[in-house]
């Protein structure tokens, strides 16, 4: 009798968690941004075309090891290496849709590039403040779909 209390117990835990697993949100993976250049890319997005006074989402330490400094990036939500994608996740099953046409005045998702090594030794806010980014891209909802919703920044040597 005890066994097949058990039994029923633990399926009974396993259909509950189950259940409650497909009761999450879902999450908006659609939009990505392609690196095609040879640099690390550190990228803002927004609802404006003007940043926002404030940090971005960074940290860096930088190590010293004998005579060389290596840069350690310690959160890399908005960072992307040379040559790769990096897929940005919203909640709900079409979150980047809803936040463009709610959040931004115009309808138009900015994404803003910096070389990545910019952060090392430049202030965020003489970044910011003087617009030393590399690139500033902006899309309606619209143009996302039609481009399968890659945001692309492309080597210009």
């Amino acid at each position: 009798m005890k066994v097949c209390l058990l039994k029923w117990l633990r399926t009974a835990s396993l259909i509950l968690l189950f259940y409650l697993m497909g009761g999450c949100d879902e999450v908006d993976r659609r939009l990505t941004i392609v690196n095609n250049t040879d640099k690390a890319m550190f990228y803002v997005l927004s609802t404006d075309s003007i940043l926002d006074e404030g940090s971005p989402n960074y940290k860096k330490e930088v190590f010293k090891i004998g005579n060389a400094k290596d840069t350690v990036w310690v959160e890399q939500d908005y960072f992307v290496k040379p040559y790769s994608k990096k897929r940005n996740d919203i909640l709900g099953g079409n979150g980047w849709t809803y936040f463009i046409n709610r959040e931004s005045s115009d309808s138009t998702l900015y994404v803003f590039f910096f070389n990545a090594m910019d952060l090392v030794d430049t202030p965020w806010e003489e970044l910011r403040s003087e617009k030393k980014y590399i690139e500033l891209h902006s899309f309606t909802v619209e143009e996302l779909e039609k481009n399968n919703w890659k945001v692309v920044l492309e080597n210009n040597n």
